[in-house]
């Protein structure tokens, strides 16, 4: 992890600037920042009987219980982990959206700390995310150019470049050119293979985390992501953007993709 002084600076005023709001969504961006107030108000959340009363309960609704495990994730998977075992077994969830919002969004963090196993969870409700964990990748190699060409006539992009980034990559190189003639969300593809970018296309991830604020938040987090191993001084200016943006942000979600990631222990799905 990069240790350096404008790494902790930017760092530690990013988790100051997070920590000050609470309120609606602010909550899950104070949580990644380790809020112990709102970290406590995520865990009520997603504890166990809250999921069980479903609406009734303070879990209110499945895409809050998905958005609050992210949060709990980005500030300590341990923390997700130690609410998951008392968690309903997942052979139980049957098609409750509440379970399944909560399990499915948990796994990959769950397994990335190996608190989980495949054998574990398998059940129907789960299966769509088990297979993109778990499952083999379809091909053992893919052409970016060809790939990016056939995304573009498919509608919902990012779980086919989830699949498509666990399989090698037939270029050697790739361009500015190559980035910009695809849609955004094959930079997934890129996760652990930033060796791939030349100088051109160095210099277009860093013209885009320039320009962060503009895009979609999730593309601007698959930026930060790719720029914490090939340009650290674009995240060190992102987070003090964020930093001044934050206080007047009307809907905290338009950031929380790429807050979480800058906060360094976060990666996109």
């Amino acid at each position: 992890m990069d240790t350096s002084d404008d790494f902790l600076r930017t760092l530690k005023a990013l988790r100051a600037a997070l920590s000050i709001r609470h309120a609606g969504y602010c909550e899950l961006a104070a949580t990644a920042a380790g809020q112990a107030e709102s970290v406590a108000q995520t865990e009520k959340g997603l504890c166990a009987e809250a999921l069980t009363r479903a609406a009734d309960g303070p879990a209110l609704a499945p895409s809050l219980v998905r958005e609050r495990v992210e949060a709990l994730a980005a500030f300590s998977p341990d923390r997700l982990a130690r609410l998951a075992s008392d968690w309903k077994d997942p052979q139980e969830i049957g098609n409750d959206p509440w379970w399944t919002a909560a399990w499915s969004t948990s796994l990959r963090h769950l397994r990335a700390i190996g608190a989980i196993e495949r054998g574990q969870v398998e059940c129907a409700a789960l299966s769509s995310e088990i297979e993109l964990i778990w499952d083999g990748p379809f091909e053992r190699e893919i052409s970016w150019h060809l790939f990016g060409e056939a995304l573009a006539s498919y509608p919902v992009r990012f779980d086919i470049c989830r699949c498509a980034a666990r399989v090698e990559i037939s270029e050697r190189t790739i361009s500015a050119d190559n980035l910009e003639n695809v849609s955004w969300e094959m930079l997934r593809l890129l996760r652990g293979r930033t060796a791939l970018l030349d100088p051109t296309a160095i210099a277009l991830l860093r013209e885009r985390a320039r320009t962060w604020a503009t895009r979609d938040p999730l593309e601007a987090a698959l930026v930060a992501e790719l720029c914490a191993h090939v340009s650290l001084e674009s995240n060190y200016r992102m987070r003090e953007e964020l930093v001044k943006a934050i206080p007047s942000m009307s809907d905290p979600r338009n950031v929380i993709p790429v807050a979480y990631v800058l906060l360094g222990a976060w990666c996109p799905p």
